[in-house]
């Protein structure tokens, strides 16, 4: 399983050097380029990122889902701030405006919970979990998303265990995960910046991907 006591304690103390505080490069380069009609977006272990605030003013709608309250409430605080949490819903699903979030498991959410995605955007799941349990979120976002067309970004490093995630996540096994449902196709990469290139000394790349599917 996910290790959920990490990442509340990594979220508690503020230690969250993944978020980053503007849109993801790849998100504001490549998605453009689509040229996808208004859409409902799936943002998996979106945590409180601002490529969701990026994705509506596009004009998307935006379903997460994310396990870590304090994510979900600072996300909140910040794109609804005369809102509190408990007043946006119940249950473990909250809505304001074009957002959803589901707060819980992630492995419990189903194709019914979601209804209709036509659009996967992935910057911190996949990379975000264990080598053991990425076969499995991969199958499980392909059938509860319907094999909606995907934005993966990833990285290509390799993984110190020491240093935690996010984790490096290869071409060869993203291949291996995805390619019974989806194509792959690079859109760019670019040599790791910020806190991410400052723990990982001996470089790497972020990667874009998008999977199309068959």
């Amino acid at each position: 399983m996910m290790d959920q006591s990490f990442w509340h304690s990594r979220w508690e103390k503020s230690e969250i050097a993944f978020h980053e505080g503007t849109p993801n490069h790849f998100l504001e380069t490549c998605l453009p380029g689509m040229d996808l009609p208004p859409s409902r977006i799936f943002v998996p272990l979106c945590g409180k990122a601002y490529d969701m605030v990026w994705l509506a003013q596009a004009g998307h709608t935006v379903i997460g889902a994310e396990f870590e309250e304090i994510a979900v409430r600072e996300f909140f605080e910040a794109v609804a701030p005369e809102q509190k949490l408990e007043e946006l819903g119940r249950g473990g699903r909250y809505e304001w405006g074009p957002f959803t979030i589901f707060n819980g498991d992630l492995f419990g959410l189903t194709a019914a919970d979601l209804g209709a995605i036509d659009f996967v955007y992935d910057r911190g799941a996949l990379v975000a979990l264990p080598e053991e349990m990425r076969a499995k979120y991969a199958a499980h976002l392909t059938q509860i998303t319907g094999a909606a067309p995907q934005l993966l970004v990833s990285y290509d490093f390799n993984s110190d265990p020491e240093a935690g995630p996010p984790h490096g996540v290869f071409a060869d096994e993203i291949a291996d995960q995805y390619s019974a449902a989806y194509y792959m196709v690079e859109l760019g990469r670019r040599p790791l910046t910020g806190p991410l290139a400052q723990r990982r000394p001996t470089g790497g790349d972020e990667v874009a991907w998008l999977l199309s599917p068959h």
